[in-house]
């Protein structure tokens, strides 16, 4: 016979601790300026705004910008890139590809060449130096189509 007072674990459990975007009371929509600290590995610039994580397509290291939430996580907000305030050194003068504004594409085709390969080279490091076998191994410089 079953017990009518128990009710199920699952009712009964604590809410788990609000943390992220929820904490910092960021709301969908919102508008921000933000500055870019770096970039993920995907290639996506991070931000971060009272203690929320935001991810920011189509920007670079040193952008400062105006970007609207598009999805609140638990541990990473997206914002959409609406205007470069203030554009990085690292930015060229012009694209290679005229829709790169637009089809974001392409996470690192507004970054000079040569940062494009400091970053690549230090993305190589950075996993390989995530495994405690592979942390002595030597990379070598990533050598440019010219440099044959």
């Amino acid at each position: 016979m079953k017990n009518p007072s128990r009710k199920p674990a699952h009712r009964n459990a604590a809410k788990p601790p609000v943390k992220g975007a929820a904490l910092s009371g960021l709301k969908r929509g919102m508008t921000l300026e933000l500055l870019i600290e770096r970039l993920d590995p995907e290639g996506m610039g991070v931000a971060h705004f009272e203690g929320a994580t935001i991810l920011v397509a189509g920007t670079l290291p040193q952008d400062r910008c105006l970007a609207r939430i598009s999805h609140l996580g638990q541990t990473v907000t997206h914002a959409e890139l609406i205007k470069l305030t203030q554009p990085s050194e690292l930015r060229t003068k012009r694209p290679i590809c005229g829709e790169a504004e637009q089809c974001l594409g392409c996470a690192l085709i507004g970054m000079r060449y040569a940062e494009q390969v400091r970053w690549k080279h230090e993305q190589v490091r950075a996993e390989l130096a995530a495994y405690p076998t592979l942390q002595k191994v030597t990379v070598h410089p990533v050598l440019s189509p010219n440099q044959r």
